[in-house]
């Protein structure tokens, strides 16, 4: 059989029955490149792999420890208050090689039965390694600038090991402040860095024993801001942000206390 060959009429301008620019199968496709690059906020708690190092490629000569980093394609600041707008959480599961670069970390898991599996099935560690499997509070936030009113965008905060106490302690107060059924991001928060410290090792954390959780709401947010966070957070990419990045490089272990 001879087979035909196809033609394609070329149209310049798009029919009006496939005018209605809906996106419809485009939702990961859109932003994709930017899942790499969504924007982070870290705590600098010492001075190894991050702006405060002179030799880092986001060297900031104002950064120091205790202070806030902020990190996207775009912008790169620090500070050494926050204030913020929660848009969404959810805990994960990180899974790390002990001594920390002794191999290559797993990655974030959606669940501890999904970190464990991770483990039995990884290749065996150098002597004198182990895997460790941490659970992580995954914070999507908003950062605000408290003097410009800008709202930067959305971006990942983890919070891990003793700093777990205080992400839950954040929690209730939302959950409390909210009322019933209250959004996430009703209200404006500001947050702070104080030292810490947990067998004789010191870091900064978001509290301590002493001055307790240092975490708190500033006010409830405007219209507009609030219009913001609540079309960012209907948004297919800013959801996908919570689960895709679970494959990510687990948190930057330089970043977070022993304990």
């Amino acid at each position: 059989m001879n087979a035909k060959a196809s033609t394609t009429t070329l149209v310049a301008d798009t029919p009006a029955h496939l005018k209605v620019h809906s996106g419809l199968g485009n939702e990961m496709t859109e932003g994709q490149d930017d899942l790499d690059l969504i924007p982070r906020v870290k705590l600098l708690s010492n001075s190894t792999n991050n702006p405060v190092d002179e030799t880092h490629e986001d060297y900031l000569d104002h950064a120091k420890e205790g202070m806030f980093w902020y990190k996207s394609s775009t912008e790169n600041f620090v500070t050494k208050e926050l204030h913020v707008i929660p848009l969404s959480f959810m805990s994960i599961w990180g899974v790390t090689a002990f001594p920390y670069g002794s191999a290559d970390p797993l990655g974030f898991f959606v669940s501890n039965g999904d970190a464990e599996a991770a483990i039995v099935s990884a290749e065996a560690l150098p002597e004198g390694s182990k895997w460790e499997n941490k659970e992580v509070h995954r914070h999507i936030i908003m950062v605000k600038d408290p003097e410009t009113g800008k709202l930067y965008p959305p971006a990942i905060f983890d919070l891990s090991r003793s700093r777990l106490y205080h992400s839950k302690a954040w929690n209730r107060m939302i959950d409390a402040d909210g009322g019933d059924g209250g959004d996430r991001f009703a209200g404006l928060w500001k947050l702070q860095l104080v030292r810490d410290e947990f067998n004789n090792n010191k870091y900064w954390n978001l509290g301590n024993n002493k001055e307790g959780t240092k975490i708190a709401k500033v006010g409830w947010v405007t219209d507009d801001d609030y219009n913001v966070c609540k079309e960012t957070f209907e948004q297919s990419v800013m959801k996908e942000a919570l689960l895709l990045n679970v494959k990510d490089t687990p948190v930057n272990q330089t970043l977070l206390p022993a304990n």
